[in-house]
């Protein structure tokens, strides 16, 4: 009859007893990693940022310089003399002689 008692009602207990261990024991694990993991996570996180920022700054820079070199070129091209001087050697104009210049309006030739 020992055995009986080992078999049908002993047995299921130190089974729910080693079940309930083993639960106890993931819960405990799932608890100890979880925050290593969030840690990691932030640390990933914090890096692409910052990779992001470099990114960010290189590009600003890069715009900063065109911006800058725009600003020169509107400034030759808006300089009447940069205007007389294209108008002269690209379009081949040239200074009207005294008495041949017509003003054009809306009203005709004056």
């Amino acid at each position: 009859m020992g055995s009986f008692w080992r078999r049908g009602i002993v047995a299921p207990r130190r089974r729910v007893t080693r079940l309930r261990e083993l639960v106890l024991l993931a819960a405990a694990l799932v608890c100890l990693a979880a925050p290593i993991l969030v840690v990691l996570w932030q640390r990933a996180e914090l890096l692409q940022s910052g990779y992001q920022i470099e990114r960010l700054r290189a590009e600003r820079a890069q715009l900063r310089e065109l911006v800058r070199k725009l600003r020169v070129e509107r400034a030759s091209l808006v300089s009447l003399a940069s205007v007389e001087k294209q108008a002269r050697e690209e379009l081949g104009l040239v200074t009207p002689p005294n008495g041949r210049v017509y003003f054009v309006g809306p009203e005709g030739v004056r």
